[in-house]
């Protein structure tokens, strides 16, 4: 398993938090080989935002999604390559899991708003 101590949000940030979180799937000790795979196939889009659940964020977040939708629709028929959108958010950094979840549904909300 990893190493909490290792995620993105607590490397030094000397690197993009993109970077950070494409040598985290990167790192031997990642378990998930689906986001190897589509690491290994540059299939890994990620988007940096503002902190989780600010309104800011919203049109950027739409336009992302939109413009990654488009993509894969104009994407091959026989193209069986999985395709990743990643939205990642700079903080909070000092959550617990429930006010995470609320804060991601928040976000989500403002987008269907």
């Amino acid at each position: 398993m990893s190493n909490p101590a290792n995620t993105p949000a607590s490397r030094p940030n000397q690197q993009s938090l993109s970077e950070r979180f494409l040598s985290f799937i990167d790192d031997p000790s990642f378990p998930c080989v689906g986001s190897k795979a589509a690491l290994a196939r540059n299939a890994i889009q990620p988007h940096e935002f503002g902190r989780l659940g600010d309104r800011r964020n919203d049109a950027r977040l739409l336009d992302s999604l939109t413009r990654f939708a488009r993509f894969i629709e104009g994407q091959p028929k026989e193209d069986t390559t999985v395709h990743s959108f990643v939205a990642l958010f700079d903080g909070p950094s000092d959550t617990d899991e429930q006010r995470f979840e609320a804060m991601l549904w928040s976000q989500l909300q403002h987008l269907h708003d």
